[in-house]
């Protein structure tokens, strides 16, 4: 009995000394943490849970908390924290206590210190870990910060839907997940290029969209059926298009003779028609005239279609097809879009008429629109203007576009030439 009362007497004195010596710490802590908002000292924090405006931070052994707004970044919405945190539960940052009260309980609020994180730059090419932290109908943003372990703060940025491997791998991203990005520098202006697979470069950052209208070199590889494929770039697979306002009247036709022409491995100039970054699909044409006549003059008698022969005209009196590819076709095609002189000469019809003809180039007969900057010249008046031309008269017009016999020519007229050559 004794023994026990004793036991008891010896717990409660143990007790007493340990609460003792507790007060006697935390009054050493508080007194500590007062001296450091006096002077406005750094003092280490970590996040040990997360409230609806805040988180609760332990500092020097003392409890307190610091408000969303008080943290080293900020987010736009106060619910990404609530992803964030399990990432950076337990990691120290720095602060300075902004409001301290003493009492049976104390209050201590921290805010930030400036300045806490050091620079560094994401090395391109590199994978990195990333939290998701915001889902869109259009991609993912992500924190980069954990893939730094911190170090450098919070780093944002936007992963295209189109850079997943598939819409069901996007589908069941979902915020607070943690995901390996790609990193692929930055854009013009300084948003970060990002992938969630490799290779997709061009893709995410725009540069394929800023080629658009633009020419660029293709790689053209045949298969073993002598079927070609385009490669942008030489490494981005393209598709061709035979269709499009983009040709001139007549280069349709001769692009599909130009494909049957393809040399394995050779590089051509195309034009980028259209880029679709979601489905990663380009469209190409080859509509650069030098080139197109590059190719055609290749052609050999056994490799030219008979339907090329449509293409021989009265001027050509019996000439090889190769020499109309050759001469014809290319010195057409160097004069297309560019300015030249045209003669007016007179012809006879077949009903023994004398009739305005239009010789270009002093080599080919052909049409004339003729065009007004300041008016709208009609059908009937063209007619007029051109039945009105005499014989020798010199026009300088631009070519437009050829056809399998002739060329078509705009004539652009000034408003004076307008008004003199209707009264004619």
């Amino acid at each position: 009995m004794f023994n026990i009362r004793r036991t008891k007497i010896y717990i409660r004195i143990l007790s007493y000394l340990k609460k003792r010596k507790e007060k006697s710490i935390v009054r050493i802590l508080l007194n500590n943490a007062e001296r450091s908002f006096i002077e406005k000292a750094p003092v280490p924090f970590s996040l040990v849970n997360v409230k609806p405006k805040g988180f609760l931070v332990k500092t020097s052994g003392l409890y307190a908390y610091i408000p969303f707004t008080n943290m080293p970044w900020k987010y736009q919405y106060s619910h990404i924290w609530d992803k964030v945190f399990p990432y950076l539960e337990g990691k120290i940052f720095f602060g300075t206590i902004e409001k301290f009260e003493r009492g049976k309980r104390s209050t201590i609020i921290l805010n930030s210190v400036e300045n806490q994180f050091r620079n560094y730059e994401l090395e391109e090419n590199k994978s990195y870990k990333a939290i998701v932290i915001v889902k869109t109908n259009y991609g993912v943003f992500v924190e980069l910060g954990y893939g730094l372990r911190w170090n450098c703060g919070s780093i944002l940025g936007l992963v295209h839907c189109s850079s997943f491997e598939s819409e069901e791998d996007f589908y069941f991203t979902v915020p607070g997940a943690l995901i390996d990005i790609y990193y692929y520098g930055k854009k013009a202006d300084g948003k970060l290029v990002l992938s969630k697979t490799p290779n997709f470069k061009e893709w995410a950052s725009g540069e394929l969209v800023s080629y658009v209208g633009k020419e660029a070199p293709v790689t053209v590889i045949l298969d073993e059926n002598n079927i070609p494929k385009y490669y942008l770039f030489g490494k981005i697979e393209a598709e061709l298009q035979l269709y499009g306002s983009i040709y001139q009247k007549g280069q349709i036709s001769l692009v599909k003779m130009m494909i049957k022409n393809f040399i394995d491995r050779e590089v051509l100039t195309c034009t980028v028609l259209r880029v679709d970054s979601k489905k990663k699909k380009i469209n190409i044409a080859f509509n650069n005239c030098e080139e197109i006549a590059r190719v055609l003059a290749r052609k050999s008698d056994a490799q030219i279609d008979l339907s090329i022969d449509q293409h021989a005209t009265g001027s050509g009196h019996g000439a090889k097809i190769e020499t109309l590819v050759d001469d014809e076709i290319r010195d057409k095609l160097r004069i297309l879009n560019k300015s030249i002189v045209v003669e007016v000469v007179k012809k006879i019809d077949s009903f023994g008429r004398a009739k305005n003809a239009f010789l270009i180039d002093n080599k080919y007969f052909g049409r004339i629109n003729i065009v007004c900057k300041n008016y709208r010249i009609t059908e009937s008046e063209k007619k007029k203007i051109r039945n009105n031309l005499p014989a020798g008269f010199f026009i300088e017009a631009d070519v437009k576009s050829f056809d399998k016999r002739k060329m078509m020519v705009t004539w652009t007229i000034s408003e004076e030439e307008y008004v003199k050559l209707l009264k004619d």
